[in-house]
């Protein structure tokens, strides 16, 4: 089983963030993130709180195992970009999302359309032509 130092070190890796850029969002020094990372030291409850706050899940570097309700930080900006929408923008995004989740069927033909049968073949021409399949 990993250590919390192993699992903050791939959680940081998730994030995309070196050493560094990771020490600095959470208000410590690189040598002190590194620490964490190889088991020397082990950080304090303020420290998770603090890179909790910008997408560590801290139930899987604590305990292990992922938490089901966990965004990612993709997930975030969208909730992020929402929120800071004006109604028509949010109500066009929900309908842009939900059209592709829940696609909608085809409308019925309007009354006294033609309909094709399966075995028609259209025919391109300057007036489209519908053939029977011989």
């Amino acid at each position: 089983m990993n250590t919390i130092g192993e699992r903050l070190k791939i959680e940081r890796l998730r994030l995309g963030l070196s050493q560094e850029d990771f020490a600095a969002r959470a208000g410590v020094v690189r040598r002190t993130q590194t620490n964490y990372e190889t088991g020397e030291r082990v950080p304090d409850a303020a420290f998770l709180a603090t890179v909790a706050r910008f997408g560590v899940d801290i139930h899987f570097v604590v305990l292990g195992e992922r938490h089901p309700g966990q965004l990612s930080p993709e997930q975030h900006d969208v909730l992020d970009a929402y929120a800071a929408a004006s109604p028509p923008v949010r109500a066009a995004a929900l309908a842009a999302l939900r059209s592709e989740s829940h696609p909608q069927p085809a409308p019925a033909p309007a009354a006294g359309a033609m309909r094709l049968s399966p075995d028609a073949v259209p025919l391109h021409g300057p007036v489209e032509q519908v053939r029977k399949k011989s």
